[in-house]
C-alpha cells in the first residue's frame, strides 16, 4: 500500500503547489460505520475518507479498491492535498473560518478532479461537490 500512497502523493504533489513533505501521511482503512460515526455523528452519509491532522492521518472506507479503483485513488489524493495543507501550516488554527475551510475543500477537489480528468475518468461526483461548496458557509 505505501507503493500506491507514494505514487498518489506525487500526482498530489504534481497537481498542487505544495513542497514535497519530509515524511509520508498514515494510511489507515476502517469500516464505513467507523466514517460514519465520526464525519456525521452517526447519521447516515456518503462519507469515504477524512484526513486528520492531529495524526498526519488519512482514514478511509475499508471497502476502496486503492489497488485499482481510480475513484477510491482519487479520494486519496484529495486527502493527500489536506495533508499537504496541514504541512504548509494551513490547517494550524483549527478550528478555522468557514470560508477558510471551504476554500481548502475547493483547492483538494479540484486537485481530485484534475487526477480523475487526466486518468479519463467522470467527475461529475466532484463537480457537483464543487457547487455545493459555495452554499455552505451562508447556511448558518
Amino acid at each position: 500500500m505505501q507503493e500506491v500512497l507514494g505514487s498518489l502523493l506525487m500526482w498530489a504533489l504534481s497537481l498542487s503547489a505544495y513542497p514535497e513533505p519530509e515524511d509520508m501521511p498514515t494510511l489507515t482503512p476502517v469500516t464505513h460505520s467507523t466514517l460514519v460515526d465520526t464525519l456525521c455523528d452517526g447519521r447516515g452519509c456518503n462519507a469515504l475518507a477524512y484526513y486528520e491532522h492531529k495524526s498526519s492521518t488519512i482514514f478511509y472506507d475499508e471497502k476502496m479498491n486503492l489497488e485499482s479503483s481510480l475513484t477510491a485513488k482519487g479520494f486519496i489524493v484529495h486527502e493527500l492535498v489536506h495533508y499537504l495543507q496541514d504541512k504548509a501550516g494551513k490547517l494550524a488554527d483549527t478550528p478555522l473560518p468557514c470560508q477558510t475551510q471551504m476554500m481548502l475543500e475547493r483547492e483538494a477537489y479540484l486537485v481530485q478532479k484534475e487526477f480523475l480528468r487526466e486518468h479519463h475518468t467522470m467527475t461529475y461526483q466532484v463537480d457537483m461537490a464543487i457547487r455545493l461548496l459555495g452554499n455552505v458557509c451562508g447556511r448558518r
